[in-house]
């Protein structure tokens, strides 16, 4: 008589359910990371406009007026030593509303570079 082969290996329905299941992981990781790296983004701008703000105090206190315009302070801190933070995580320039009566800012528009949406980033400087 004929006798079989035992035939090892895998059939293609197992093949598939384990390409189905490495999809799936790799699609919620993709997920986690680009939501990660926009936290992170995020993160870093913040720290930008508390630097930029610090920076305006700081001109402010050394020259006795406040900066009239974002060059002022770039070549302030430039002056200074210390890094060129003039463009925010999305590489969009920062807004700054000089302080008059009431209370300045320092603003990034976000992901989306545009101003409103409830992405904005803003630092008041008192």
């Amino acid at each position: 008589m004929f006798k079989r082969k035992s035939q090892s290996g895998f059939t293609l329905t197992e093949l598939l359910i384990v390409i189905a299941i490495l999809g799936i992981l790799a699609g919620v990781g993709t997920f986690a990371y680009t939501r990660y790296l926009e936290d992170a983004k995020k993160k870093a701008t913040v720290t930008e406009l508390k630097i930029l703000s610090q920076s305006v105090i700081a001109y402010q206190g050394a020259r006795s007026e406040w900066p009239r315009r974002l060059q002022d302070i770039k070549d302030y801190i430039k002056q200074q030593g210390s890094k060129d933070p003039f463009k925010d995580a999305w590489g969009s320039d920062y807004i700054y509303r000089r302080p008059g009566r009431g209370s300045g800012s320092i603003t990034s528009y976000g992901p989306d570079g545009q101003s409103g949406g409830g992405d904005d980033l803003e630092e008041e400087i008192k």
